[in-house]
Order: C-alpha cells, then sequence, then structure tokens
C-alpha cells in the first residue's frame, strides 16, 4: 500500500509538471501566434497592394483596347441625327468616335511607351510566377502535412489505447493487491478463531484417535514430503507415548497379582527415558526453529521499517527536487515572457537560434528542389490555366497556413504529452523493476530459509525414523529376554517347590526315624551303638544339607522380598516421573500441534506468496515485453519527432525566407507603383494628345461636311439654273453667259474655305 500511495503522489507531482510544461508551451505558442500575426498583416498589406494594382492594369487594358471604342461608336450609331459642334471636347470627341475610323491607340502606346509595358509585362510575370511557386509549395506542404498529421492521430490514438491499457493493468493490480491484503486479514483471522477453538479442546482430557485426527483434519491437504513424514512421525510419537502410558496404568493395576510382569517394567521403564530423552532432543530443535523463525521475523520487520524510511526519505528529496523545478520552470517562464516583450530583432535570434548550419545546408537544398519542382508546376500551370486570380489563391495560402499552423500545435501539444507519459512510465517501470529486485530477494531469502527448514526436518525426520527403528528393535530384544525371564523364573520355582518337597519329606522321615522319649538334644547322648552313630551320622548329613538348603531359600527369600521392595518403589517412583512426562509430553505435543499448524500457515502463506510473485513475475514479463514494444515504438516516434523538427525548422527558415521574399516584392511593388504612376502620367499626356487631335480632327471634318452640302447644294441650284436658262433662251440674251458666272463662283467657293480656315 506504501508503494502505491508513492506510485500515486510521483504521478501527481508528474502531472503537475506537465501542467507547467503546457503553460510553458502555451506562452511560447503565443509568441508564435503573435508573430503569425504580424506576417498575415503583412500578407494582408501586400495583398491590399496586389488588389489595387490589378484593378489598374484592368482599367488600364481597358482603356488602351480596341473594344471601348467600338462600343462607343455603337452606342452613336444607335441614336438620332447628327449632334450639333460644341466648344467641349468631350462632346466633339465623342462624335469624332462615331464618325472617323477609330485610332489604334495601342499602336500609338507601343510606339510611345513600348519599354514601360514590357516592364510592366515582366513584372506582372513575375507576380504571377512567385504566387504560383508559392501556391504549389503550400499545396505540397499542406498535403505533407496532412498526411503526416493522420499518421501522427494514427500513432497517438495507438499510444493512447496504450496507456489507457496500463492505466486499466495497474487499477487491476491495485484492486488485486486490495483483495489480496482483505483475503490475507480473513485467513488470519479464521487461523486465529480455529488456534482459539483447539485450544478450547486441548484444555479437555484428550484421545488418540481424536487428536490425530484434529491434527489431520486442522493441517493442509496440500503439504510437502517433509511435512507429511513429519506429522505422521509426530503422529505416531504420540501414539506411542499414550499406548505406553496407557500400558503403565495397566501394570500399576495388574502389579500386586502377579510378580512376573516386574521385568516388562524395566524393559518399559528403559523405552520410556529413551523416549524421554528424544523428546527433549526434540523439544530443543523445535525451539530452536521457533528462534530461528523468531529472528528471521524480527529481520525482516528490520528491513521492511529500513525500506520504509529510505522511501520516505527519497520522498522528501523528489519533493524538494519538484519544488525547486517549480521555481526554475517559474523562473524560465518568466524570462520567457521577458525575451518576448522585447522588439522584433529577438524574433530573428530566436529563429537563427533554431537553426543551425547543417539544418540550413539540408533546408536550402531542399528548398532548391522545391523550386525545381515548383517551376516545373509554374509551367504546367500556366499551360493550364492563366487566368486565375492571385487574390483568393493567397486567402486560400492563408487559410492553409492556419491550418498548418494548428496542425503543428496540436501536434506538438500531444508530443510533450506523449512524451511525458513516456517519461512516466519509464520511472514507474523503473520503480516496478526495483520493487522486483527487493521482492526477489526476499523470495531468494525466504527460500533459502526454507531450504534449510525444510533440511533440518528431513534430518528430524531421519532421526525420528532411526530412533523408532532402535525402539522396534529394542522392543523386540526386552520381549525375548522377558521370555527367558520368566522361562527362568518358571524353573526356578519349579527348583523351589522340588526342594520344598523334598524338605517336607526329609522332616517327616525324621520325626518318624526320632524315639518319642528322646526328649533332650542329640549332643548329650554320647554312648550309642555303632550302627546307630552311623544312621545318626548320616541323618546328620542329611538335616544339615536341608538346613543349609532351607537357610540358603530364607536368604533369597528374603533378597527377593527386598528387590521386591526396592522395585515397587522404583515402579512408584517411575509412575510418579512418567505421569509427569506425561503431562510433559501432553502439553509439549499441544505445542507441537501449536507450531505444526503455524508453519502449516506459513507453508501456506508462502505458497500464496509463491504464487503472487509467479503471477508477479509473469505480469513483469508482460510489461517488459510491453515496454520493449513501447520503446521501440518512442524510438520510431522520436525519429518521427526529429523529422518534424526538421520539418518545422525548414518551415521556419521557409517562412523567414517568404518574408524576406515579400519584403522584396513589397520593395518591388513600390518601386513598380511609382513606375505604374509615371507611365500612367505619359498615358493620361497622350490621351490628352489624341483628345486634341481628335477634336481638331472632329471640328475639320465636321466644316468639310458642311463645305460638301454647301457644294452640293450650290451644284443643285447651278443645274436649276441652266435647265432654267436652257428653258428660257430669250432670258439668255439679255442676260451675261453662265460659264463666266459659274467659273466666278466656282472660284469664290474655292477661296470661301481657305478664308474661314
Amino acid at each position: 500500500m506504501h508503494s502505491l500511495a508513492q506510485v500515486k503522489h510521483d504521478y501527481e507531482n508528474r502531472i503537475k509538471n506537465l501542467e507547467r510544461a503546457l503553460n510553458a508551451e502555451q506562452s511560447r505558442r503565443r509568441q508564435y501566434g503573435f508573430f503569425n500575426k504580424q506576417l498575415n498583416a503583412q500578407i494582408r498589406k501586400l495583398q491590399t497592394q496586389n488588389a489595387g494594382f490589378q484593378k489598374e492594369l484592368s482599367a488600364i487594358k481597358k482603356c488602351s483596347s480596341c473594344e471601348c471604342l467600338d462600343s462607343r461608336r455603337k452606342q452613336f450609331a444607335g441614336g438620332e441625327g447628327l449632334q450639333p459642334v460644341t466648344s467641349a471636347p468631350r462632346s466633339t470627341l465623342h462624335a469624332s468616335t462615331n464618325t472617323l475610323t477609330p485610332i489604334d491607340p495601342e499602336q500609338v502606346a507601343e510606339r510611345e511607351s513600348a519599354c514601360d509595358y514590357r516592364y510592366l509585362q515582366d513584372t506582372k510575370e513575375s507576380l504571377k510566377k512567385c504566387v504560383e511557386t508559392l501556391n504549389t509549395k503550400l499545396q505540397v506542404m499542406v498535403r505533407e502535412k496532412a498526411r503526416d498529421n493522420a499518421e501522427w492521430r494514427e500513432k497517438l490514438r495507438v499510444r493512447d489505447e496504450k496507456i489507457n491499457r496500463l492505466h486499466v493493468e495497474l487499477e487491476t493490480l491495485r484492486r488485486g493487491s486490495s483483495t489480496a491484503s482483505s483475503q490475507e486479514k480473513r485467513q488470519l483471522q479464521e487461523q486465529i478463531k480455529a488456534l482459539s477453538e483447539r485450544l478450547k479442546c486441548s484444555s479437555e482430557p484428550c484421545d488418540s484417535r481424536r487428536l490425530s485426527d484434529s491434527v489431520r483434519q486442522s493441517s493442509p491437504h496440500s503439504r510437502c514430503e517433509s511435512c507429511k513424514r513429519r506429522y505422521s512421525s509426530w503422529d505416531n510419537l504420540y501414539i506411542l507415548c499414550i499406548s505406553v502410558y496407557v500400558y503403565a496404568k495397566l501394570n500399576e493395576r495388574n502389579r500386586q497379582n502377579s510378580l512376573s510382569v516386574l521385568p516388562s517394567f524395566k524393559s518399559s521403564h528403559e523405552s520410556v527415558e529413551h523416549l524421554q530423552q528424544q523428546v527433549q532432543l526434540l523439544k530443543s530443535r523445535i525451539k530452536e526453529q521457533a528462534e530461528e523463525f523468531e529472528a528471521e521475523r524480527v529481520r525482516l520487520t528490520a528491513s521492511e521499517e529500513f525500506s520504509r524510511n529510505e522511501k520516505e526519505k527519497k520522498a522528501s528529496e523528489c519533493e524538494k527536487l519538484r519544488c525547486r523545478c517549480e521555481k526554475l520552470e517559474l523562473e524560465l517562464v518568466r524570462r520567457k515572457r521577458s525575451e518576448s516583450s522585447q522588439s522584433s530583432t529577438g524574433r530573428s535570434k530566436v529563429l537563427e537560434d533554431f537553426t543551425s548550419e547543417q539544418s540550413a545546408k539540408d533546408t536550402v537544398q531542399h528548398l532548391q528542389n522545391e523550386l525545381w519542382k515548383a517551376h516545373q508546376r509554374i509551367e504546367q500551370l500556366e499551360s493550364s490555366d492563366k487566368g486565375r486570380s492571385g487574390n483568393s489563391d493567397l486567402a486560400v495560402l492563408r487559410k492553409e497556413i492556419d491550418d498548418l499552423h494548428l496542425d503543428k500545435r496540436d501536434c506538438e501539444r500531444r508530443l510533450s504529452s506523449q512524451n511525458a507519459l513516456l517519461k512516466q512510465l519509464e520511472d514507474d517501470i523503473h520503480s516496478l523493476l526495483n520493487e522486483k529486485t527487493k521482492f526477489v530477494r526476499q523470495c531468494e531469502e525466504l527460500e533459502r530459509a526454507i531450504g534449510q527448514k525444510e533440511k533440518e526436518n528431513e534430518g528430524l525426520s531421519a532421526s525420528l525414523q532411526k530412533l523408532r527403528e532402535t525402539v522396534a528393535e529394542k522392543e523386540e530384544t526386552s520381549a525375548e529376554t522377558l521370555k527367558i525371564h520368566l522361562a527362568q523364573i518358571e524353573t526356578y520355582q519349579e527348583l523351589l517347590k522340588q526342594k520344598d518337597a523334598e524338605r517336607a519329606v526329609l522332616i517327616e522321615q525324621i520325626c518318624g526315624d526320632t524315639p518319642s522319649n528322646l526328649n533332650s538334644p542329640i549332643v548329650e547322648h554320647p554312648r550309642r551303638t555303632e550302627a546307630d552313630q552311623v544312621l545318626f551320622e548320616s541323618s546328620n548329613r542329611g538335616f544339615e544339607d536341608v538346613k543349609r538348603n532351607y537357610f540358603t531359600l530364607v536368604n533369597e527369600k528374603r533378597t527377593l522380598q527386598q528387590e521386591v521392595d526396592s522395585l515397587t518403589e522404583k515402579l512408584k517412583a517411575v509412575e510418579a516421573t512418567f505421569e509427569k512426562k506425561n503431562t510433559e509430553l501432553l502439553n509439549e505435543t499441544e505445542d507441537k500441534k501449536r507450531i505444526a499448524e503455524e508453519l502449516a500457515a506459513a507453508k501456506a502463506t508462502i505458497g500464496e506468496t509463491q504464487k503472487k510473485l509467479d503471477e508477479s513475475e509473469k505480469a513483469v514479463l508482460n510489461l517488459q515485453n510491453r515496454v520493449i514494444k513501447f520503446e521501440y515504438d518512442c524510438k520510431h516516434l522520436k525519429e518521427q519527432l526529429d523529422g518534424e523538427k526538421l520539418s518545422s525548422t525548414t518551415l521556419k527558415t521557409a517562412l523567414s525566407q517568404l518574408e524576406e521574399m515579400i519584403v522584396n516584392k513589397n520593395a518591388q511593388l513600390t518601386r513598380l507603383d511609382y513606375e505604374l504612376q509615371r507611365a500612367n502620367d505619359d498615358v493620361h499626356r497622350v490621351r490628352i494628345k489624341n483628345f486634341d487631335l481628335e477634336t481638331e480632327l472632329a471640328v475639320n471634318g465636321q466644316e468639310l461636311k458642311n463645305t460638301r452640302a454647301k457644294l452640293e447644294r450650290l451644284k443643285c441650284k447651278v443645274k436649276q439654273l441652266e435647265r432654267e436658262a436652257r428653258e428660257s433662251p430669250l432670258k439668255a440674251m439679255s442676260l451675261p453667259s453662265p460659264t463666266v458666272k459659274t467659273a466666278s463662283f466656282s472660284t469664290v467657293l474655292l477661296s470661301s474655305p481657305t478664308d474661314a480656315s
């Protein structure tokens, strides 16, 4: 749980760091947005200037074209009659355009300002080429950016899925650890309840079968071979002790009735002493094992305390470092803001800092290739579509540039977030690996301790097996010795019976042989016959033998009685000691059962921890595989990020070059504006001259029309006069000749327009 809290704290710290990095990135984005706004304003100015120039060029084209004059002539032809001549030049010009053949002003303009028009056309073509190159470059960049953005979105989606999957796995691991801890608590509570019940049962009088059954039921079903052997040896030992105790009780009851059972008590006493020694050895070994377990537990608690203290120290150090990083980041943000508030010269320095010589060379080469492709594309577009306006293209370019900047910001934001997540995952994996190594060390230590305990248990089981074999051999030997001793006792009793019978027979014989009047002892009658003397000596010898045998039997009986008394006292002492030892054995068996239960519970917990460790190792292996894949993806993404950075640097250099080109084009446009103004002035002067000439021509044409009309009228009048003269010959005689009049009149008519002019 402490490790989970530490991981949570690390996640919170990393989230704070990411937020600070995002704030710094947002401030930097604001600076770039300000620069982009300035560039967009300059582009708008250039667009307005280009629109004005295009309007002027269209007006010039319209004024210098033949279509304008033709339309005017058609309009005049649709009017009613001739208009009177006025002094206004505009009206005369309007009338002259309808009456006279139109003069081509392009030829006049070509003769007067051919160089100016050629220069204007060259500048216009250069502007079109520049716009086309910019369009093609931006289209290519838009396509590349769209493709890169699609790839980046796909990769980011895959990475987000991986991160979500890892978060889900972490949540499941946390839930599994919490459930495992709750399960362990429940198991401990159940074990405590079972131990309390067993203590209650142990306080009652115990039976060997019931105790062995309870031990079997309380012990886990899945035991190792050493545990099974140990439990079986303890059960056998307990059953053997109970059987010895019961056998001793039965012998105590039947001790007074049968003396033949006495040697069996000796053998049982020896076997009980041997068993007591073995039990003492087992107790000492069990105490040593308990002390070792206690020392191991103390060592583990000390190591846990040490690791907890180390983690707390590291957490405090991390907190200090985090505070320091926050201060440094705030200082960096403040400095960046102060730098952003500087003049536009700082922007060029910042842009120059991003690019190096190698990147500049690469970008120059890349731009040269793009220019070559753009020129080819320009030729194709000029052949396909020459009438496309630059205003709409610039608007589209501006939109595409804005979209590219937005995509770039989004990509950089996602890349920064993904890099932060990658760092966070690397730190998590490092911490998990450290925890894994710690757990592996603890497991190895536990396995070593378990191996040592198993070896000791195997040695104890082997020693118990040997003890059982020796006890069985000694029981067999004691049974054989008992049989032999019983046979000897029976033969000895038979001999005693025979001796008693012989003694009784001898006593009867002696009583029958002695006379009734002999009241004095044998020593008081010295006078006897030889036959009586011989008989007396023989009977005296037999009596002495019987007496000697009798005294020996009495002595043997006394010694046997003394031995029986001593043996009874010893048996009483042995029974007392046996009862004490039996109580001690019962206590020891209860202790052993409790220790066995604790060992079984410890083994069960060790097995569960081993399973958990195996599962954690599998999970760690899966995580390692995923981390390897993730590192490979990160490397690939890092390479792509480097490529994106290079592309961003190329874009920045391209933008700087575009700015320079825009500045140059602005200068060229200003120069062209000045030259266009000069050309417009020249065209205006030419138009004024043309208007003057056209007015003069119109006036002369009107005068010619008038004179021609007058001539026609005069001719008509002359014809009428001639007709009248022919009709009236009489009058002709009186009048002068018509030839003279016509000649004089013609001279007058011919002289009149010249004078009028």
